[in-house]
C-alpha cells in the first residue's frame, strides 16, 4: 500500500502551501515544494485517507460507539463523553477536521476535474460520491450545517447554514451526478489513478452511489415513508453486489500507516475500551464474531482483530448494510418474505465479510419466518454487523433500537444524546449562523 504519510504531505503541500507574492520576474518566487498547481491522481488518494482517518477515528466512531454501548468511555475525555458530558469544545476536532480537510480539497479536485477543455469526469463523479458521504455523516450527526454557501475558503468564512432536508436532497443530487459522470466515455481527459479504495475500478464507485442513495433514503424515511422504502427497493440491485465489493479504507501494518483507533488505543491506554455489555451479549449469544471484535489478550484496545489492530480496516459502507437496508424497506412495506430472505442474507454477508461460514449458531437466523421477524431482530443484527460504525447511532435515533439503558444524567433527562454539539469554535467565529442547540435536540429527520 502507498505510504499513507508521503501520502497527507502531499495533501498539505497542495491545501496549505502558499506561493510567495510575484514581484519583477513572475517565476522567481515559485516554490518548487510548494506547487501551486497538482494532479488530480495525488489530490484523490489524500482525500481518501483523511476521510477514512477522519470518519474511523475516534472523535466520530468513538464517541458515537460509546453512546451505543458497543465502547466504554473508562478515563478523562472519553469518561465523560460516555456519561454524555460533551462539551461544545469536544466537536471542533472532527468538524474542523472534515471542513478543512477532506471536504475542501474534494471541492478543489471536482473544480478542476470539471475545468471546460480539461474535463476528468471519472475524479468529478468520485468526488460527489466522497463529498455526499462526508456531508452524509455530517448531517446525521450534526443535523443543519454549512453545504451550499460553504467550500468557498477565504471568501465567506461564515457560510450560511442549510437545513437537513436540504443537505439529504443536495447529497441525493450529487451521487445521481456521480453516476452520470462516472458513466461518460467521450472527453475524459484523466482517467481515475491512484484511487486506494478500488484500485480505480470505476463500476465500483458506482455501485458505491447506489448503495449510498439506499442509506440516504433510509436516514429520511420516517418523515417520507413509504416513498423512502420503495426509492431504496428502486437502487438497491444497482449497488454494492457483495462483501468484496465493500467500500472499505485497508490500514497498514507500519508505524505512519495505523489505523486511528489503534493509535487512540496505544497513546491514550485506558480512556476507552469494548464495553462489557457488549462483549457480554456476543459473547452470551455464542456469536462467532466475537473474536473479531473482542480479544482478551488486548482488552485496552478498542476492539480485537477486525478494528483494533494496527492494520484495521475503516469500512465506509458495505453489502452487508445494503441488505439490512433493504431488509427494513421490505419489512415496513410488509414484504415480509422478502424482508425473512433479506435479513438471512445480511448475516450471512456479515459472517462472510469475516471469513466465518454459516456455523451451527445460525440456525437461529436461518428459522426465522415470516411470522415471527420483527424490526427489532433486523436493527439488532444490524448493530452487531456494523460494529463501530456511526450508522448503528443513526439507526437507534430513527428506530429505538436496539434496546440500549441509558446513563444516568439530568443534563440530558436520562436519556441519550440525540446529536452532537456544535463546535466552540463555530460559535465564535461563525454565531451568527450556529444554532444553538441541546444534546436532546432531535434531529429533524429522526423526529
Amino acid at each position: 500500500m502507498k505510504n499513507i504519510l508521503k501520502t497527507i504531505a502531499i495533501a498539505l503541500i497542495v491545501i496549505l502551501g502558499s506561493a510567495c507574492e510575484k514581484w519583477i520576474d513572475p517565476e522567481i518566487n515559485k516554490d518548487p515544494d510548494s506547487p501551486e498547481d497538482v494532479e488530480l491522481s495525488l489530490i484523490l488518494p489524500s482525500i481518501q485517507v483523511q476521510i477514512a482517518y477522519i470518519m474511523g477515528g475516534f472523535n466520530i466512531a468513538g464517541i458515537s460507539s460509546m453512546w451505543m454501548q458497543t465502547l466504554i468511555g473508562n478515563d478523562r475525555q472519553a469518561a465523560a463523553i460516555y456519561s454524555y458530558n460533551m462539551k461544545d469544545e469536544d466537536a471542533n476536532s472532527a468538524w474542523n477536521s472534515l471542513y478543512s480537510g477532506p471536504l475542501t480539497d474534494i471541492e478543489q479536485m471536482i473544480k478542476k476535474a470539471e475545468t471546460p477543455g480539461k474535463e476528468s469526469w471519472d475524479y468529478a463523479g468520485v468526488g460527489k460520491i466522497m463529498k455526499a458521504y462526508t456531508m452524509g455523516t455530517i448531517t446525521s450527526l450534526w443535523g443543519s450545517a454549512p453545504f451550499s454557501d460553504a467550500f468557498q475558503g477565504s471568501k465567506n468564512l461564515t457560510p450560511q447554514y442549510d437545513s437537513q432536508r436540504e443537505i439529504y436532497d443536495g447529497i441525493q443530487k450529487l451521487l445521481d451526478d456521480a453516476i452520470i459522470d462516472l458513466q461518460k466515455t467521450e472527453n475524459n481527459l484523466f482517467e481515475l489513478e491512484n484511487d486506494l479504495i478500488y484500485d480505480n475500478d470505476v463500476d465500483k464507485w458506482i455501485r458505491v452511489a447506489y448503495t449510498l442513495k439506499a442509506r440516504y433514503y433510509l436516514h429520511t424515511s420516517k418523515r417520507s415513508g413509504n416513498a423512502a422504502y420503495n426509492a431504496i427497493l428502486k437502487v438497491f440491485d444497482l449497488g454494492i453486489t457483495s462483501y468484496y465489493e465493500d467500500c472499505k479504507f485497508l490500514f497498514g501494518t507500519n508505524e505512519s500507516e495505523w489505523n486511528p483507533l489503534y493509535q487512540f488505543s496505544l497513546q491514550r491506554i485506558g480512556d476507552a475500551y469494548v464495553n462489557q455489555n457488549f462483549i457480554n451479549l456476543i459473547g452470551d449469544d455464542n456469536d462467532p464474531r466475537y473474536s473479531f471484535f473482542y480479544s482478551a489478550q488486548n482488552s485496552d484496545l478498542l476492539g480485537g482483530p477486525y478494528y483494533g489492530s494496527a492494520n484495521s480496516r475503516v469500512v465506509l459502507i458495505s453489502h452487508t448494510e445494503a441488505l439490512f437496508i433493504r431488509a427494513e424497506a421490505n419489512f415496513r412495506l410488509g414484504n415480509l418474505t422478502d424482508a425473512v430472505n433479506d435479513y438471512k442474507s445480511a448475516v450471512i454477508s456479515s459472517l462472510s465479510s469475516f471469513g466465518i461460514p454459516p456455523v451451527s449458531w445460525y440456525n437461529k437466523i436461518d428459522n426465522e419466518t415470516e411470522s415471527t421477524l420483527t424490526l427489532e431482530k433486523i436493527i439488532d443484527q444490524k448493530y452487531v454487523a456494523l460494529y463501530m460504525q456511526t450508522e448503528v447511532y443513526c439507526d437507534y435515533r430513527r428506530t429505538g433500537f436496539p434496546s440500549l439503558t441509558p446513563i444516568p444524567n439530568t443534563a440530558t433527562n436520562n436519556t441519550i444524546p440525540a446529536r452532537f454539539p456544535y463546535p466552540n469554535d463555530e460559535k465564535k467565529y461563525n454565531a451568527k449562523n450556529c444554532p444553538s442547540v441541546l444534546l436532546t435536540d432531535k434531529l429533524w429527520a429522526f423526529q
